[in-house]
């Protein structure tokens, strides 16, 4: 798919594009720390940047008895590098993978996922052929885009958010979170080496659970350039449109009404 996609050559000069940074600003991914660091995707070689997005779908009716039964697991990706405005169109996101949820639960990300772990491996360490630059260009995947289940799932977190660590993105506990602010700084965010240090106690049985980690990523385990705690970044559409803004604006509509600012108290 790679190929094909890259034989329209409008979609390379898309990537191309410069992207001109302002001060203060971030236009796009590229201007992100995390980027910076990873040395591999911000090299001046070209290289292929994925976005990964993971969400299950429901193709029973959701209030019968087959409820869950028959629960899909997709995954979908897309060129990061392209501008916004043609990365959201549908024609460019493409499947990579479907899988039952069942089988998940029952055998694992690592073998349900693994046709795609190795075509992601592949892509890393010996790249594919683009014809209409007559080169070889590696790739990676720069992060995952899910709901916070799907990540903590996949990121190997607890999938428990009422569990004493419940973040992906620090090690807050249940019973900070009631006594101080998130902006106040009391909360260590989760580092590379402070995430290997927790996998590493839990993969060789020091503790079930160490700091909310109870397995490492598989995707961290097949690719190099990929990390867990740089990889999970939050989603606007389950966080925001999906999540705080809707009660937000019910709050704020319900007191506009017992103000009697609108009319619909009427």
């Amino acid at each position: 798919m790679i190929q094909k996609i890259f034989n329209h050559t409008d979609i390379l000069d898309k990537i191309k594009e410069t992207k001109v940074a302002q001060n203060g600003h971030y236009v796009s991914h590229q201007d992100g720390l995390y980027f910076k660091e990873n040395t591999f995707l911000s090299s001046d070689e070209l290289k292929i940047t994925l976005i990964l997005y993971i969400d299950d779908l429901e193709i029973a009716n959701p209030l019968g008895r087959s409820r869950k039964i028959h629960k899909i697991c997709s995954v979908y990706w897309t060129l990061a590098d392209l501008p916004s405005k043609y990365r959201s169109a549908l024609h460019v996101i493409q499947l990579a993978a479907l899988c039952k949820v069942a089988d998940i639960q029952t055998f694992g990300y690592e073998k349900a996922l693994g046709p795609l772990l190795r075509d992601l491996r592949t892509l890393e360490q010996d790249g594919v052929f683009i014809e209409s630059i007559g080169k070889v260009v590696q790739g990676t995947v720069m992060c995952v885009v899910s709901d916070n289940l799907a990540a903590h799932d996949l990121a190997g977190f607890s999938k428990s958010f009422r569990a004493e660590y419940f973040s992906r993105f620090c090690t807050a506990t249940q019973a900070q979170l009631q006594t101080h602010e998130v902006a106040s700084g009391e909360f260590s965010l989760r580092t590379k080496d402070s995430h290997i240090s927790d996998v590493h106690a839990v993969m060789h049985r020091e503790s079930q659970s160490q700091n909310g980690v109870q397995a490492d990523c598989v995707l961290s385990q097949h690719l190099e350039h990929f990390h867990t705690v740089t990889g999970f970044p939050p989603d606007a559409l389950h966080d925001l449109f999906e999540g705080i803004v809707p009660v937000e604006l019910a709050l704020c509509i319900g007191e506009m009404i017992r103000r009697k600012y609108s009319p619909l108290n009427i």
